[in-house]
């Protein structure tokens, strides 16, 4: 299907024509259709770039012919923070130029005239200020606010005080994290003042079980369920490093130096073995960057933040160009240093790669292997969408029982081969 067989208005294709997209990608191809027809949408699809772009092109398509007379706030697009509604907004004002007059406005922390931090306020007033900014911009007829975007505070904050007319309100926009949909009290409130007749479009990186109880309560009957790019081992080679265990590395140790030892000594034996065993990963990872200077993007996954933080500061002490990942919050700004084409080593938790828009990943390299099966197609599968080639390498303990079982299991459950890598 090309850009042309969507039945797009000229200005809407223009736009695409002007961001250099020559094809549509899966998640355009699956959801425009059902969009335009009015249809509640839930989609998956792992880049938020994509998401974005996709969203924008619906809503341009929807929106653009009434933007000069219709200025309310037709569109409501709600996402979290870790998905950076600042940059969303502006990656939407940029497709909106399309359209003379129509405009997206953004409501957040950011932007609300919170004063609380002002050497001559002592943060009473901070509500206040937020109140009067919210107003100035939604009560203003002149002013045009088609698309609306904000976070879950400041759009309570609005409803609350009648700041926004859900019922004008036909499209509503969700781009959040999966946990988020159904952890936060604020969303499930949410869902209890959405209007009935308006269309709603949720995006997101995974469809987990969660989300379908969602579709059952929340969504019309005729909700269309789109997925663009599940979580895939299959576009990646697999391999994994033998590191000798700390029992295996101890055992040589006292074997070299003799026996006739005291109890303190052989105390600090062991603390030694330990050393070695860690130390012996990070010979293994210094010698697979060493020997490939021309894969110029490489992930590192850890368990924790503790090991991302040591991690990331000796590679800083090796001159090596180095970002690190520690909280959702910090997720857009690296990931768009990282897709930058220089050379680049990103070291992140496991758990926090869900969503993470990398444009490049030739190498992925877990530090540890994972205690559960799931968890390795929740770290790994991102870096392995939609065809991208990706070499994936394990630092595995073979000796460790569970650990060899667990590159057993990873063969059994993903149909995949994970061969051993000859590294020292």
């Amino acid at each position: 299907m090309t850009w042309e067989e969507m039945d797009l208005m000229p200005n809407v294709l223009s736009s695409i024509a002007k961001a250099g997209l020559k094809r549509p990608s899966n998640i355009q191809k699956l959801i425009m259709k059902p969009f335009k027809e009015g249809k509640d949408v839930i989609a998956q699809t792992q880049s938020q770039k994509d998401r974005t772009n996709t969203l924008a092109i619906a809503l341009l398509q929807k929106l653009s012919a009434t933007a000069s007379t219709q200025k309310y706030c037709q569109a409501l697009f709600v996402c979290s923070e870790g998905i950076n509604p600042q940059r969303v907004h502006e990656d939407l004002q940029v497709w909106f130029e399309a359209a003379p007059g129509l405009e997206s406005i953004l409501l957040s922390s950011g932007n609300t005239g919170d004063r609380s931090n002002d050497d001559d306020s002592d943060g009473s007033e901070a509500p206040t200020d937020k109140q009067q900014q919210y107003h100035s911009v939604l009560s203003d007829a002149a002013q045009a606010k088609q698309v609306v975007i904000t976070t879950l505070g400041p759009l309570m904050e609005v409803l609350k005080n009648d700041l926004l007319n859900m019922e004008a309100v036909e499209t509503v926009v969700i781009s959040m994290r999966s946990n988020e949909l159904v952890n936060l009290d604020a969303f499930k409130q949410f869902w209890a003042i959405l209007p009935r007749d308006a269309q709603v479009v949720l995006m997101t990186g995974k469809i987990q079980p969660q989300i379908q109880k969602i579709k059952a309560h929340h969504f019309r009957a005729d909700a269309a369920v789109r997925r663009a790019d599940e979580l895939t081992l299959q576009w990646s080679e697999h391999y994994f490093v033998d590191i000798p265990s700390q029992q295996h590395k101890q055992q040589k140790h006292e074997h070299s130096e003799g026996k006739g030892r005291g109890k303190g000594e052989e105390s600090n034996d062991q603390e030694s073995a330990v050393v070695v065993q860690k130390d012996h990963k990070w010979e293994a990872l210094m010698e697979i960057l060493g020997k490939n200077p021309e894969i110029s993007h490489i992930v590192i996954l850890t368990p924790s933040q503790s090991l991302t933080e040591a991690l990331t500061t000796k590679l800083k002490e090796r001159k090596l160009p180095v970002l690190s990942v520690w909280s959702m919050a910090d997720k857009t700004e690296v990931a768009l240093q990282f897709n930058r084409p220089e050379r680049c080593i990103l070291v992140s938790e496991s758990d926090l790669t869900d969503n993470l828009d990398l444009d490049h990943s030739s190498l992925v390299i877990n530090y540890e292997m994972p205690r559960r099966t799931w968890q390795y197609i929740s770290s790994f599968g991102p870096f392995g969408r939609s065809g991208l080639r990706t070499l994936m390498i394990n630092f595995c303990i073979t000796e460790d029982p569970v650990q060899k079982q667990m590159l057993e299991n990873l063969e059994s459950l993903y149909d995949i081969k994970v061969q051993e890598m000859k590294v020292l």
